[in-house]
């Protein structure tokens, strides 16, 4: 059972309510090409004003592809800031840029090196669609920084690289989420039937 203050969601409730907002995100994305429509994912209420100590500030790192749809997610949930967008490319970060601050009315920090925003102490949250092979680093340096994590699969190459991972987030307690979208899905069970038989 998930612990909530009167103030909102835990962090980890934050984290599977990140889950959530990234798979409707991601379901939405599929449904689009379909022709159908989707809800946001639901909200979290509160009843009272939220306070800048109570509001859950993110992070987004790599928006060129499936970031996109981290930034979407994000942008739906209560009590949550994307403060900085964060991506080697310059030339790729304007549509998140834009997309948040039409949303919200504040254009957030664009940051370039990645290690700065492990420096920031005001990001609570780091949100990973980086490039499959920087996964692991990351997910371990936030840990580090004191920063929860959600991270796009696969979260490591190897097994040493996620045990790695596991090590960070438990000796610096830590929340770490991966990304597991679509393992559900009915072409994605069929297709693992497939190879087992």
């Amino acid at each position: 059972m998930e612990h909530t203050s009167r103030n909102g969601p835990s962090r980890r409730g934050f984290l599977k309510g990140s889950l959530l907002a990234a798979t409707a995100a991601g379901m939405a994305s599929c449904s689009s090409e379909r022709g159908a429509t989707t809800k946001p994912v639901g909200s979290l209420a509160t009843t009272r004003p939220i306070g800048a100590n109570e509001r859950l500030r993110v992070a987004c790192a790599g928006v060129r592809g499936r970031g996109m749809e981290h930034v979407r997610g994000y942008l739906s949930m209560p009590n949550t800031e994307i403060v900085a967008i964060c991506d080697v490319d310059a030339n790729v970060v304007g549509p998140a840029m834009k997309m948040v601050e039409e949303k919200t009315g504040k254009r957030p920090a664009y940051v370039q090196d990645f290690r700065k925003i492990l420096s920031d102490r005001s990001v609570d949250v780091v949100s990973l669609a980086t490039p499959n092979h920087w996964h692991a680093l990351q997910t371990v340096w936030a840990c580090e920084a004191g920063k929860d994590v959600y991270v796009e699969k696969p979260v490591s190459h190897n097994v040493f690289e996620g045990r790695q991972m596991v090590a960070a987030a438990r000796k610096y307690d830590r929340i770490v989420q991966a990304g597991t979208q679509s393992r559900s899905m009915t072409a994605i069970r069929d297709a693992l039937q497939f190879i087992k038989s």
